[in-house]
């Protein structure tokens, strides 16, 4: 699953991953602890072809959904559900709903062995550091409480791999290149070829290191998240 990441990397080396500005996604980027309700930077494909960010309500409002705090707001999608789902299917096959998720790195939490204490938090990183893209959906709908539509997303996800799964046992998708991340926004791509992207990332694609505990709180922001001696 996913249910925390970071997107502190540099605004530059963001424009020039993913072709798109930074500076479209304001507060979203530079943090260190997103947690779901919140609102993240993600990448779409526009009608001329070109990327663009955008924002987005983490945690997917249905189609169906009357009102902004409605009881089914996933913040993640299994993979492998997603063609038998009435909610993930028709997304999945629309470029439309399809977007990138930009990240540096994402949690997991180990439960704790003794009675008392907290899980243990563990970053994880891509090739080294550096940004990324989870796969994603979005959907935009206007509910009763609000006076404009929503966006709101959700992250796929998938088998663990290898080092992933010494702390849980699924990870998010992480789209594993440029091109894989462009034939996810493809308006060409249809459903059951967009699920051959979501796959587990290459073992050794993938380091994981202990981080704070203060990462648990979803206020606490800041570098310091990433060193377990801060308490």
């Amino acid at each position: 699953m996913c249910g925390r990441f970071t997107t502190a990397g540099q605004p530059a080396e963001f424009d020039a991953r993913f072709d798109a500005s930074a500076a479209e996604l304001g507060s979203s980027l530079g943090r260190y602890n997103v947690a779901p309700r919140q609102q993240v930077g993600v990448v779409e494909r526009a009608e001329d072809g070109k990327l663009s960010g955008l924002t987005a309500r983490w945690g997917l409002l249905p189609r169906w959904a009357k009102t902004s705090k409605d009881r089914l707001q996933p913040i993640n999608a299994r993979g492998d559900k997603l063609l038998e789902s009435k909610l993930w299917k028709p997304l999945l096959g629309k470029a439309s709903h399809r977007v990138l998720v930009p990240a540096d790195g994402w949690y997991e939490w180990i439960k704790a062995e003794a009675k008392g204490e907290k899980p243990a938090p563990f970053h994880h990183t891509v090739d080294g550091g550096g940004w990324f893209a989870f796969a994603g959906l979005v959907n935009t709908t206007k509910v009763d409480d609000l006076d404009e539509p929503i966006t709101t997303v959700t992250i796929i996800t998938t088998t663990a791999n290898g080092p992933a799964s010494r702390v849980h046992d699924r990870m998010p998708a992480v789209l594993s290149g440029r091109d894989e991340e462009l034939a996810w926004l493809h308006p060409d791509l249809g459903a059951e070829d967009a699920i051959e992207l979501i796959q587990p990332l290459a073992d050794q694609r993938v380091a994981l290191a202990p981080a704070s505990k203060r990462v648990n709180h979803v206020k606490n922001q800041g570098a310091e998240l990433l060193d377990p001696a801060v308490e």
